[in-house]
């Protein structure tokens, strides 16, 4: 079910709508408000909400009747936390900080990719959680004689909930889109969700097509429920890494945004930290942060979400 993403629960008097039908309908809703308060604007804006509301479409200051109305994806409509651990923990800092954030369970969307080896434990300690588990790759093969290459399907029978694909660092060992786009496949074949990730290397123009045709080349343009598009400059990247503008990002997920549609869950990975976490967050285009090693430990983790939500300075 591509671009096309729903609750689970629909009405069964009224026809469901879309998460973009949903935002016009709420924008309408709060247009009519100010109007009727005698608040005048030339202009009714997108909703810019507060550090405690990370939905999508804000349903705060609406009755309950009218909220039930409303149908949206989840991973859309609250705040969307995830961290790569790349090949950094080990087994034992990996499993506390998989229990650590799947004792978190209050409805915000958390994902964790970690490495090959400790999947399965990791799978098991966030069991029953809203936590998900994901891998940093799987091979573009379905089987084979294909040596020290792991298999999507086996991803999957170990009880991983999603593969991460375009990662900068796999593109640094030489992977292609082509590549990332035959990953994505298989993980599909395999029933897995997509984590796919698109950057650039170097600090450009606002206003260029460059990741939407990285989208386009690796999954298709294609975003089914439960995927994920995290945008990740490669320059901001790693211990050498520098920080974007939030300006700049903000620009360049809006164009995201607009292409894709408001569907698409879309991050924002590269440097991000307990000083900037709650601004890039709070972006219009973000549906949350993609976060690194700023996020490697139970502290850190925890650190990360109460500044995202409000909660510390």
């Amino acid at each position: 079910m591509s671009n096309q993403i729903t609750s689970g629960q629909r009405s069964s008097t009224k026809p469901s709508r879309s998460v973009a039908a949903c935002f016009s309908a709420s924008r309408f809703r709060i247009s009519r408000s100010r109007q009727s308060s005698n608040t005048t604007s030339a202009r009714t804006p997108r909703p810019r909400f507060g550090l405690n509301c990370r939905r999508r479409i804000c349903t705060c200051s609406m009755p309950t009747t009218e909220r039930s109305k409303l149908v949206c994806n989840p991973l859309v409509d609250s705040l969307w936390i995830g961290s790569n651990l790349k090949m950094a923990l080990g087994r034992g800092e990996t499993l506390r900080l998989v229990q650590h954030v799947a004792g978190l369970d209050d409805g915000a969307q958390r994902a964790l990719v970690v490495s090959m080896p400790f999947l399965g434990e990791s799978v098991a300690a966030a069991q029953g959680s809203g936590l998900r588990i994901g891998v940093q790759g799987c091979s573009t093969h379905d089987r084979g004689a294909y040596t020290g290459e792991v298999a999507a399907q086996d991803v999957a029978s170990m009880g991983a909930d999603f593969v991460m694909v375009g990662h900068a660092e796999r593109v640094a060992l030489g992977e292609s889109l082509e590549s990332f786009a035959h990953q994505v496949q298989r993980a599909r074949e395999a029933h897995l969700k997509v984590l796919v990730c698109v950057g650039e290397e170097a600090q450009g123009d606002h206003d260029s097509d460059d990741l939407i045709t990285q989208v386009r080349l690796i999954a298709g343009g294609q975003f089914r429920h439960g995927d994920v598009l995290a945008y990740e400059p490669y320059w901001a990247i790693g211990e050498a890494g520098r920080e974007a503008p939030v300006d700049y990002i903000d620009a360049r997920m809006t164009r995201v945004r607009s292409a894709l549609g408001e569907d698409v869950t879309l991050v924002y990975g590269g440097s991000v930290n307990e000083g900037n976490c709650a601004q890039i967050a709070s972006l219009d285009g973000a549906s949350g942060v993609f976060v690194g090693r700023a996020a490697w430990s139970p502290a850190k983790w925890s650190g990360i979400e109460a500044r995202v939500r409000g909660e510390s300075q």
